[in-house]
């Protein structure tokens, strides 16, 4: 059996794998359904990554906001200063407190693996803070 999808050094490979797997009595089914199963468990570790990441920002309420509000806007305190966020559908708009600065960055929420949430503007916080630690936003004007 030959599959042109894997390289000539791999064909051996696979043409041992088919034979263990129909030797161990494993359709073409069960090997999908295997590698589905592999698929998600691998989707699901990054998706635990990426939310790891995103608690480890500290996103604060502006003025009288309340908690739920921080998927419209937040802010950011940082080395270089605090950074007021509003979330827009496509962008999001950065204010440096402290220069008085704006930048707009366009935002792709879903761009990166994470879990359902019932909000498009808590994915597109999420996108944002993930933006930030991947150096796409830089905080430093």
């Amino acid at each position: 059996m030959k599959l042109n999808r894997f390289s000539a050094d791999k064909q051996d490979l696979i043409e041992q794998f088919v034979e263990y797997a129909q030797l161990m009595g494993l359709s073409g089914r069960d090997l999908v359904a295997i590698g589905g199963k592999l698929d998600r468990e691998s989707k699901k570790e990054v998706k635990k990554a990426n939310m790891a990441i995103i608690k480890g920002f500290d996103c604060l309420t502006i003025g009288n906001d309340a908690q739920w509000q921080l998927d419209n806007r937040f802010k950011l305190k940082t080395a270089n200063g605090a950074y007021n966020f509003d979330i827009y559908p496509y962008y999001v708009e950065i204010i440096s407190l402290k220069t008085k600065v704006k930048q707009r960055h366009s935002i792709n929420p879903w761009e990166y693996e994470l879990p359902r949430v019932s909000e498009w503007r808590t994915r597109s916080r999420y996108a944002v803070l993930l933006d930030i630690a991947a150096g796409r936003i830089k905080l430093d004007f």
